[in-house]
């Protein structure tokens, strides 16, 4: 986790830390890393945040509710588009697979 957090924000005091500065540190870490690591990253630092809230040391919380996305992730769906369906049912009848 050190090696994830300390190089990219580890020069911020924690309450000079905004959420907009956190929310693109985890955007960074999301173009390197799997969205559920990321999501685990996220985690332990609101934990420790969560324990400086709990001592006293903040006032409260300020990076929950962030959205973890990844933003290299090539779109998934599960359709098709409607020249996709006219190449397929072309495609498919050349091949003799449908029956006019």
């Amino acid at each position: 986790m050190a090696n994830q957090i300390i190089p990219s924000i580890g020069n911020y005091k924690l309450n000079k830390l905004t959420r907009i500065e956190y929310q693109k540190h985890l955007n960074r870490l999301s173009e390197k890393y799997a969205k559920t690591t990321v999501q685990t990253i996220h985690s332990i630092f609101c934990t420790a945040i969560n324990k400086a809230v709990e001592l006293e040391l903040l006032q409260h919380n300020n990076f929950l509710n962030l959205k973890v996305q990844k933003d290299n992730e090539i779109e998934k769906r599960n359709y098709l588009t409607r020249d996709e369906v006219s190449t397929f049912i072309r495609t498919a009848k050349k091949a003799s697979l449908i029956t006019t």
